[in-house]
């Protein structure tokens, strides 16, 4: 009898045991989560100022389809490359503002004051745009100036360049109307086999037979220029090639739609023709 008193005791204590433990282990998350610290707030970041970023040229880009890329123009982009040329080749870097503006290169003796002062914006918007506290300024400095014009020496590297002569001969026949239509070039006397050459430094986009044209280079040049050279007896450029000013492309010839040896030449801007005469010297 007592042994069976003592089974039923230590049976009892065993069960008692059993349920204790997942009252415990229940528990223990709970004290866990009530003694984790709260989550701490989340803050928005600080909007990031705009950046200035370099691009490498790639094949078959120019400066107006950079420029339009980045939703700045032409000249924003050349007056932050001032050593730049109006030909870029592949592999060339360019510093590309954020929009429309100048990069200004601090001198010696500049002061925030007097750079603001120079380009007609305000000096607290000057700060803002390049993330300054304080008017310190460093010789050598870059500094973006936003919504000012690039100063007109950056620019006019590109814009001032003129064109050469790509023959030597007279004019024999000027641009506009003759004979009833528009004469969209000008005709250079020359002699057949005479060497025919870039007005401009550029890349070819085309040449081979052109219609009435006959054996015909154009080339691009940036800002919306091509020139054609037209009725060549040959050519020795293909398409895609860089040439430079002065570069021989062709020789005369007489070939197309032609009454004789000698080069049509046009220039055109955007798409349309332009009087040559304005642009060679």
């Amino acid at each position: 009898m007592q042994l069976f008193i003592a089974f039923l005791l230590a049976a009892a204590v065993l069960l008692l045991g059993q349920s204790a433990v997942p009252a415990g282990k229940a528990a223990g998350p709970q004290r866990e989560a009530a003694a984790a610290p709260a989550a701490a707030a989340v803050l928005p970041a600080p909007a990031a100022k705009p950046a200035v970023r370099v691009h490498t040229v790639a094949a078959g880009e120019s400066l107006s389809g950079i420029a339009a890329r980045y939703a700045i123009d032409v000249d924003t982009l050349l007056g932050a490359n001032p050593d730049a040329e109006e030909l870029i080749h592949p592999g060339d870097e360019l510093v590309v503002l954020p929009q429309k503006g100048a990069l200004h290169v601090v001198a010696a003796g500049d002061t925030l004051w007097a750079i603001s002062r120079a380009y007609g914006v305000g000096v607290a918007a000057v700060k803002e745009a390049n993330g300054r506290e304080d008017d310190a300024l460093a010789v050598g400095e870059k500094l973006f100036i936003p919504g000012a014009r690039p100063r007109a020496e950056a620019v006019s590297r590109a814009y001032g360049q003129r064109f050469v002569w790509p023959a030597g001969g007279e004019v024999s026949s000027p641009f506009g109307y003759r004979w009833g239509r528009h004469h969209a070039g000008i005709d250079i006397a020359a002699e057949a086999g005479a060497p025919v050459r870039a007005a401009r430094a550029g890349r070819v986009a085309f040449a081979g037979w052109y219609g009435g044209y006959g054996y015909t280079v154009l080339i691009e040049h940036g800002q919306g220029y091509v020139t054609l050279y037209a009725h060549l007896d040959d050519y020795v450029v293909e398409r895609g090639e860089y040439v430079a000013t002065g570069q021989r492309i062709g020789f005369v010839g007489d070939t197309g739609y032609s009454f004789g040896a000698h080069l049509h030449f046009e220039v055109r801007q955007d798409g349309r023709a332009v009087n040559p005469l304005q642009f060679l010297p």
